[in-house]
């Protein structure tokens, strides 16, 4: 009878535990190539970056200086 009640309570509790588990969101990060840093398109990166961190959800958006169009394009491969 003990070992019934105790399988009971064990299967109560584990149910409890799996169902109340709420899954964890996951950030997306996304970081926009700009080009050097005294061009024009940094602060254009970083407005854009702003921009999507003030307005979409669970992204983490951060703008880079890299070394133009062509390195932007090896950095996708």
């Amino acid at each position: 009878m003990k070992t019934g009640k105790m399988k009971g309570i064990l299967l109560i509790l584990a149910a409890a535990l799996v169902f109340s588990s709420v899954p964890a969101m996951a950030v997306t990060h996304v970081t926009i190539g700009t080009a050097s840093v005294g061009g024009m398109n940094y602060p254009l990166g970083i407005a854009m970056a702003t921009i999507w961190n003030g307005n979409v959800k669970d992204v983490k958006a951060v703008a880079i200086a890299t070394g133009g169009s062509v390195n932007n394009i090896d950095m996708l491969r």
